[in-house]
């Protein structure tokens, strides 16, 4: 019984770094998307996959 209490706290931990890891990856995938999408780089690539078809 003693191994049971040892192993809910380890996996309530696992459990919320998981989520927390999970949270961090949508939060930069979204910043790098926006960001890329926003810069003169990623302007310029897009206008170049629109004028180009080989691109698409």
């Amino acid at each position: 019984m003693d191994i049971a209490f040892a192993i809910v706290p380890l996996l309530i931990y696992l459990m919320l770094l998981a989520i927390t890891v999970f949270v961090l990856y949508l939060v930069i995938q979204a910043a790098v998307r926006n960001g890329i999408n926003t810069s003169i780089v990623g302007k310029r690539m897009l206008e170049k996959k629109d004028d180009n078809p080989k691109f698409k």
